[in-house]
């Protein structure tokens, strides 16, 4: 029974240490990844997460679009607006002709 547990743990650290996921390292090793995911819930080596660490993340202004005119149609009519119109004014037309 000690060896057993003793073969778990070591699956587990050699886990941590692999930087696999836990479905990829229970494919290496041919482990049930339900009977894994159980081991390492009874371990203490589930404590021993790797910290958490964020990204920096630059973010940039897209190109603007070319003015391309916005096309509405309905029974028997046609409408088109440039682009810049206000989505609340669009709103209120819309509504007007419903």
């Amino acid at each position: 029974m000690a060896q057993q547990h003793q073969n778990r743990v070591a699956h587990l650290k050699a886990w941590h240490a692999s930087g696999l996921s836990q479905a990829e390292y229970c494919r290496h090793h041919d482990i049930n990844p339900n009977t894994f995911c159980g081991w390492l819930r009874g371990s203490q080596v589930a404590a021993v997460q790797p910290p958490i660490t964020l990204a920096t993340v630059t973010v940039t202004a897209a190109a603007p679009l070319p003015d391309s005119p916005l096309h509405l149609q309905g029974s028997g009519w046609t409408l088109q607006l440039p682009s810049s119109t206000p989505p609340t004014w669009l709103a209120q037309l819309l509504s007007a002709l419903t």
